[in-house]
């Protein structure tokens, strides 16, 4: 499902766990985890079919997504909060 883990980032809006890889973002609620309770159907998981590779994941106090990528540069901005 997810490859090698490159960036965790932590969403305090929603309370969850990012683990990001290239082209990939897997979240997870961070409560879950804590009881160890964590099913299947509690992990997201996005796949991005850009072909770009995804390096740093940040979120601001709103829960806007920012996910920086290399090569071709780029920070994207969520058009909602996750």
């Amino acid at each position: 499902m997810i490859g090698i883990n490159q960036f965790l980032a932590y969403n305090s809006k929603n309370d969850s766990l990012y683990m990001v890889t290239d082209g990939k973002i897997v979240s997870v609620p961070v409560a879950k985890l804590l009881n160890h309770s964590v099913q299947t159907s509690d992990l997201r998981a996005i796949d991005f079919a850009s072909g770009k590779e995804f390096e740093n994941l940040s979120f601001d106090q709103a829960g806007y997504g920012y996910l920086m990528t290399i090569r071709t540069p780029e920070i994207l901005k969520s058009d909602r909060p996750l």
